[in-house]
């Protein structure tokens, strides 16, 4: 079998951000779960090897040229002269795109070869200073250059494996009332049908779970190396306020990945609660307007408490079910969103929990203008154990603090709260 054709990127970066071209580098990881793609940047020259010529003949063969914008860029004489100039001369013979990446806020001039040209994120925020979370900036510049790759170059697109209606038969068995899963709903767990419908989406959410963990993956490297030098910073002594901080940091890019590649932005609602007292408080929140104020935002006193009481939260965790919200109006808390939020999916977890009452909770709710084209999405991502797959990386996070600082305890950081 012949090898797929590759679809090359060229990363031209001044060397003073090192650090953003790996964070860039790891968000265009998620693409290769749908697209033939290589990525190759200077930093993969081995030793003794001829530094232009390997520059040179990586530009003549790249399909996407990625320009890291920064101060440092526009000051490198290498980037600008050398890189930046046979990118445009090669773009202007139709033999690929460049594509400006804005990291930082920058004085662009309009006698600049690429000051005309759309750059990512959207309207040109700079990700390392435009948001809270850089993660989210580096997906919404990967999500635009996605747009691109579908619409330019749907060649070179990863063969999706499709699901044949002699598989789907053996499912249903001839009965598309057959197939069920249990969630807790009105007091009890609750067989709920999967349906034609749920069954058509099913392939799509479990290759954007794939995609999903490729990045949270990434995103516990990164939290490692953060939690280990504060810890060193703070001569080893590092205030629960402190690990607060950083929790909310890991579960922003779990917020901020599972609608970036999971339920998509739009229309979606995307939270952590936590226990406190007699009610769950909302920890941190990604909603149709994903700016660092809100993702900033001190979510225990924004979102909606919902009580901790047997039949809610504690029943739906204590079977290790997921909650589908209940329609019984004695089940039901009657919040300040139930307006605006039309149904949701809770996911509790077992290895977390404060005695009988779960500690941490994970999510999704869907607008109520969105619900008839994405309220499948809630039952499907039940049925493919999204819950199980965050717990894990919960889990993992704080297996990892404790190894670097021996004091770290879960419940006791949610206790500040």
């Amino acid at each position: 079998m012949s090898k797929a054709k590759k679809l090359r990127f060229f990363i031209s970066y001044s060397h003073k951000n090192i650090k953003y071209k790996d964070k860039l580098l790891e968000s265009l990881s998620a693409l290769e779960q749908s697209y033939n793609i290589e990525s190759w940047h200077d930093g993969m020259i081995r030793a003794g090897e001829n530094i232009d010529k390997n520059v040179t003949n990586s530009l003549s063969k790249s399909h996407i040229i990625l320009l890291l914008i920064t101060d440092s860029y526009l000051a490198s004489y290498y980037c600008m002269k050398i890189e930046l100039e046979k990118a445009i001369e090669r773009e202007k013979k139709g033999e690929c795109i460049v594509i400006p990446v804005m990291f930082q806020e920058s004085v662009l001039s309009e006698t600049l070869d690429f000051f005309k040209h759309n750059r990512v994120p959207q309207d040109g925020k700079p990700i390392a200073t435009g948001f809270k979370n850089q993660s989210l900036g580096c997906t919404r510049a990967v999500n635009m250059i996605k747009d691109l790759l579908d619409d330019k170059f749907p060649e070179y697109k990863k063969a999706n494996p499709k699901t044949t209606s002699k598989k789907r038969n053996d499912l249903f068995e001839g009965n598309t009332n057959t197939l069920y899963m249990e969630l807790y709903k009105n007091l009890k767990l609750t067989q709920i049908p999967i349906t034609q419908s749920i069954i058509d989406t099913i392939p799509k959410c479990y290759r954007s779970i794939n995609i999903f963990r490729t990045m949270m993956e990434q995103s516990l490297i990164k939290a490692k190396k953060k939690y280990s030098i504060t810890y060193k910073e703070l001569d080893k002594k590092m205030p629960e306020s402190k690990k607060l901080e950083l929790l909310r940091m890991y579960l922003m890019d779990i917020c901020a990945y599972t609608k970036t590649y999971i339920t998509e932005n739009v229309g979606i609602k995307v939270h952590f609660r936590a226990s406190k007292g007699d009610s769950y408080l909302g920890l941190i929140a990604s909603t149709d307007n994903d700016d660092n104020i809100d993702l900033s935002s001190d979510w225990t006193t924004k979102m909606t408490p919902i009580p901790i009481y047997k039949g809610l939260i504690y029943y739906s965790s204590k079977l290790h079910a997921p909650l589908i919200k209940s329609l019984n109006i004695k089940q039901n808390f009657k919040g300040n969103n139930d307006k605006i939020w039309k149904d949701y999916v809770t996911f509790t977890f077992p290895k977390f929990h404060a005695g009988e009452t779960p500690l941490i909770s994970f999510g999704i709710s869907v607008h109520k203008d969105y619900y008839k084209i994405k309220g499948d999405i809630l039952i499907t991502l039940a049925y493919l154990n999204l819950g199980d797959i965050i717990e894990k990386y919960i889990y993992d996070y704080c297996e990892m603090c404790k190894r670097i600082d021996k004091t770290y305890d879960l419940e006791q950081i949610i206790n500040i709260i």
